[in-house]
């Protein structure tokens, strides 16, 4: 079952008129974007904390604090992942495919 979205006075993507292609054109592209950025940030944290590993020395401090750096951006990729598969699972049901 299709619903017709254009009558809503939405402002809608191109060649969008129903939730299926709502969400085929709009929101996958978003949040593969998001994604992207976000798995980008977390391997620039791994490597920033593996520089401070590198540079700390010996130093009990620094070297906590590098471990952190990594362990929270691990989890925080497997959050973003997870999110991922929860939305799509979603959109999956609300796209009706």
């Amino acid at each position: 079952m299709a619903v017709n979205i254009s009558g809503f006075g939405l402002p809608t993507l191109k060649g969008v008129t129903d939730i299926p292609s709502l969400v085929e054109l709009g929101i996958k592209p978003l949040f593969d974007w998001i994604i992207g950025f976000s798995v980008v940030v977390a391997v620039v944290l791994i490597i920033m904390a593996g520089y401070n590993f590198i540079t700390s020395m010996g130093e009990p401090e620094k070297i906590q604090k590098a471990q952190k750096g990594v362990t929270a951006a691990i989890i925080g990729l497997v959050v973003v992942f997870l999110a991922r598969l929860i939305v799509l699972f979603i959109l999956e049901i609300v796209g009706g495919k």
